[in-house]
């Protein structure tokens, strides 16, 4: 599954939209996985850096915490 920052340009307006729309993706993954199959979510690097340097991107850290907070939910490593 690869699931972008695609709701970057929005800023942290599209963290609600970025947080739906992963949630559905890791639910419909988890329903196909093949028995004893594990997914694993990694986050993004900072690539659109708004600041002096890529952790002060405020966007992505906003959409990284959206993301690890989904996955610690469904059981899913992030």
């Amino acid at each position: 599954m690869n699931f972008g920052l695609h709701d970057f340009n929005l800023g942290l307006a599209g963290v609600e939209e970025y947080s739906s729309e992963l949630t559905a993706g890791i639910k419909r993954t988890l329903k196909i996985l093949p028995q004893g199959a594990k997914l694993a979510f990694v986050g993004t690097t900072p690539a659109h850096n708004t600041g002096a340097s890529p952790a002060d991107d405020v966007t992505v850290q906003g959409l990284n915490a959206a993301a690890r907070r989904i996955c610690t939910s469904l059981g899913v490593q992030y």
